[in-house]
């Protein structure tokens, strides 16, 4: 049987080109270990190899629960470059919740897009593939398909994408667990520098502007400050920040009243507190010379039962602070007042010393 034998035969050769398809984006992206090097050199396999019009990948925020833009190819406008979709919302984040490819045959078929709608006016596509791209059961993102002409999916074609969506799953991870070992190794390094730092010195306004320098500069935060409690006025004073709007915000005497702000509200509850939205928060007080602020730490410094200070930290769009900020600046904070501990003993020493000296 001549056709018979021609289909088999077809499908052979069909399923060799998917697996030729699947070593060539593999190698392609194999040799690399920046996590956006991976994204650009997949979308650009992906529309060469498939032979598709465009290929876009959206991936997974956690702390926001968004799923952002990361690389295109394909594109004649800006199309999705300013994506922020949220799981469940729109074609992606369907694909992303259900963790199941959504075709669509026909893009002027969709209502109640409009975002996308809008989004892709101008690049006259007209079906759509959303694969979600998932490792070790975890959500990473969504890689999304567009073509100009018609696109058939069949169920063979559809699996072939969802293994070439779980080759650049795999990537995405271990380029991640690459990323999160060499930061891992930054902050500890940095840990034991301000540690070093801190065992140097023993003069507390010293030992303040060391870690007000050294979280800035280690940890990449827009603004770190230091805030004591003035036994006589009550009100929470700003002893130490970093760079020139520390250095303006001291010499203005900046403080704030007990309960004011996140900072305030931070020290009467003693516990560690943070937001990526301060606007939203009613309790916060915008501080002089930080009109970007959009995130804020405040960490308290305490030694056993007795509050010392309060480190407050800043930070600016895009970067977000998330619970590993709040264990390094607390990890911080315990080092600092030990080292203020410390500190005010030897004080205490030289005083007595002083006093006995004066005595005889």
């Amino acid at each position: 049987d001549i056709t018979s034998r021609k289909k088999i035969e077809f499908e052979v050769a069909r399923q060799l080109e998917r697996l030729n398809v699947l070593h060539t984006v593999e190698q392609a992206i194999a040799g690399a270990t920046e996590l956006s090097a991976i994204l650009e050199l997949f979308v650009q396999q992906t529309t060469e190899q498939i032979h598709v019009d465009a290929c876009a990948i959206l991936l997974y925020n956690p702390q926001t629960h968004t799923l952002d833009f990361a690389a295109k190819r394909g594109f004649i406008t800006h199309a999705l470059e300013f994506t922020h979709l949220n799981i469940g919302s729109g074609l992606a984040g369907r694909a992303a919740q259900d963790r199941q490819v959504v075709y669509i045959p026909n893009l002027d078929d969709v209502t109640g897009n409009p975002v996308l709608l809008r989004a892709i006016a101008d690049e006259h596509f007209t079906a759509y593939l959303g694969v979600p791209l998932v490792a070790k059961d975890n959500l990473l993102g969504v890689m999304e398909i567009f073509h100009r002409t018609e696109l058939p999916a069949s169920p063979d074609w559809v699996k072939f994408l969802e293994i070439l969506a779980n080759e650049v799953a795999i990537a995405i991870d271990n380029a991640r667990l690459l990323t999160d070992a060499q930061q891992s190794y930054k902050e500890t390094s940095a840990l034991y520098q301000i540690n070093r730092k801190l065992i140097a010195t023993i003069d507390p306004q010293e030992l303040m502007d060391e870690v007000v320098t050294l979280l800035k500069l280690n940890f990449g935060y827009h603004y770190v400050q230091i805030f004591v409690a003035d036994p006589k006025t009550g009100n929470i004073v700003m002893r130490a920040g970093s760079g020139e709007i520390g250095a303006r915000l001291k010499a203005e005497g900046y403080h704030l009243s007990p309960g004011d702000g996140i900072v305030g509200f931070t020290a009467e509850t003693g516990g560690p507190f943070f937001t990526n939205s301060v606007e939203d928060l009613m309790v916060f007080i915008r501080p002089p010379y930080l009109a970007d602020t959009r995130s804020e730490l405040a960490v308290p410094i305490r030694s056993g039962d007795k509050f010392l200070g309060l480190l407050d930290i800043h930070q600016i769009a895009p970067m977000v602070l998330t619970e590993r900020d709040v264990q390094l600046v607390t990890a911080v904070a315990d080092q600092l007042a030990e080292a203020l501990q410390k500190a005010a003993l030897y004080a205490d020493l030289q005083e007595a010393l002083r006093h006995e000296k004066a005595t005889r």
